[in-house]
């Protein structure tokens, strides 16, 4: 059994002499619901063409068979395989653009252990084009932030296993590693019982807001029939910040910060 571990590819990525930072080797692809509105993908338009001219032949454009798609019979229709990625066959940055409902989550976590794999999914068109001009914008140095990074990392006063260990493993040497190797960048930290909902606030569209964010807490998890009359659609996954009283009665607008808390 160790001997078959050891035979084991350690890295399911892109294939072997494939650089990962250069678009135009590893590709870059997007997956519609094959209903999907047209009126999305010409929104994303602007994105589309700077991806196409960024990749040229390495670009794909898909459509994932509702029902019927799985990852193994999606990466098959396009001649891929099991192992790392072939951008010859398929690109390897995938961006799904789609509810969950019409793509599963189970498609794109699975599709991920060989891709990088991202997923869109708004509500209006309004804000598809709103995110394809923005990173337009800033791949195309129209908007210039200074090269700022934070680093956010919670724990609570109640033992908690999970956030030390990322604090402790994650977070921090994460952040020693880059403030190391990477001089022309300015790295800060709010940390442990300092990575407060204010705090989080003030680096999500507050004034102090660094061009890079490092986030690394729980989410919180909403049952549709909560008796704190919270949105499943506005709180769900919403991240728990060190103000977490961990139990007893309490407002969880408190302590969690999710995405109607943007711009506030």
């Amino acid at each position: 059994p160790l001997a078959r571990r050891a035979r084991r590819p350690k890295d399911y990525g892109v294939k072997e002499g494939v650089d990962m930072k250069e678009l135009d080797q590893t590709g870059w692809g997007i997956i519609f619901a094959e209903d999907a509105d047209p009126e999305v993908e010409k929104a994303l338009r602007p994105l589309l063409k700077l991806r196409e001219n960024q990749t040229g032949k390495r670009y794909h454009r898909y459509d994932f068979r509702i029902g019927k798609d799985t990852k193994s019979s999606f990466l098959a229709r396009q001649g891929a395989g099991p192992g790392p990625a072939n951008p010859d066959k398929v690109p390897y940055y995938l961006l799904i653009v789609g509810s969950p409902k019409k793509i599963p989550y189970e498609f794109q976590s699975q599709l991920d252990v060989q891709y990088a794999v991202g997923r869109l999914h708004f509500e209006t068109l309004a804000e598809y084009r709103t995110y394809a001009e923005s990173v337009v914008a800033v791949e195309s140095n129209a908007v210039k932030l200074p090269r700022r990074a934070g680093f956010f990392g919670v724990t609570h006063e109640n033992p908690d296993t999970a956030t030390n260990q990322s604090l402790d493993y994650l977070i921090k040497p994460l952040y020693q590693a880059l403030s190391q190797s990477s001089a022309d960048w300015q790295f800060d930290t709010v940390l442990g019982l300092d990575a407060k909902k204010m705090a989080l606030r003030q680096w999500l569209g507050g004034s102090d807001t660094p061009a890079l964010l490092f986030a690394a807490s729980h989410g919180l998890q909403v049952r549709t029939d909560n008796k704190k009359g919270l949105s499943s659609q506005d709180y769900q996954g919403a991240l728990i910040c060190a103000d977490w009283p961990g139990q007893g009665p309490f407002e969880h607008r408190d302590f969690v910060f999710a995405g109607t808390d943007l711009g506030q």
